[in-house]
C-alpha cells in the first residue's frame, strides 16, 4: 500500500468498515474484469471473515463465477468531499475494505444460514419466513476471505 498512514491494520476496525458497509463488489475474471455490486452478510469466526451472497440460479455472474471461483472484492463508505481553502485543494474521506476469496456454493443448512447473515446485516432478525419455492429459485455464494486490507482517509 503506497499511503501507510492510510492503512487500516486493526483486524477489528477492518470488521467494522465490513460493518457499516451497504455494498460490496465483486471483480470477475472474464475477457476483461467484471464488476458486479451486491447486497451481502458476514460472518466472523476464529479470526475469519466470510461473505455471503444471493443472486439469480443463472446469468453472467453466476458463468463466470463457475468457470473460475477466485474474485476479489471492495466495500467503500464514509464519503465526503472536504476542501481547504488555505492550500486550495479538495480531498475525499473515505473507508474501504478490499481482499480475495473463493467462491463457494451453498446448499441445505449452509444456504439457509447465507441468507440470514444477509438478513442479520440489513436488519432482519430470525423473525423472517423464507417460502421454499424462493429459495429453490435462489443461488447463495460464500467468500472464506483469504486476505483484507483497510484504508481510511
Amino acid at each position: 500500500m503506497r499511503r501507510k498512514d492510510r492503512e487500516i491494520t486493526d483486524f477489528e476496525q477492518i470488521t467494522a468498515v465490513i460493518e457499516k458497509g451497504e455494498i460490496c463488489r465483486i471483480a470477475m475474471n472474464d475477457e476483461y474484469p467484471y464488476i458486479v455490486p451486491l447486497n451481502y452478510g458476514y460472518q466472523l469466526e476464529n479470526g475469519t471473515v466470510t461473505l455471503y451472497f444471493h443472486s439469480a440460479c443463472e446469468g453472467r455472474k453466476i458463468e463466470l463465477l463457475r468457470k473460475n471461483p477466485k474474485i476479489g472484492f471492495e466495500i467503500d463508505l464514509a464519503h465526503e468531499l472536504t476542501y481547504d481553502a488555505s492550500k486550495g485543494s479538495c480531498s475525499m474521506l473515505y473507508e474501504s475494505v478490499m481482499g480475495h476469496g473463493t467462491v463457494e456454493f451453498l446448499e441445505g443448512n449452509e444456504k439457509l444460514n447465507g441468507l440470514k447473515c444477509i438478513l442479520k446485516h440489513y436488519g432482519r432478525g430470525d423473525d423472517f419466513t423464507f417460502v421454499p419455492t424462493l429459495l429453490d429459485r435462489t443461488l447463495v455464494f460464500k467468500i472464506e476471505c483469504v486476505d483484507l486490507t483497510g484504508k481510511k482517509h
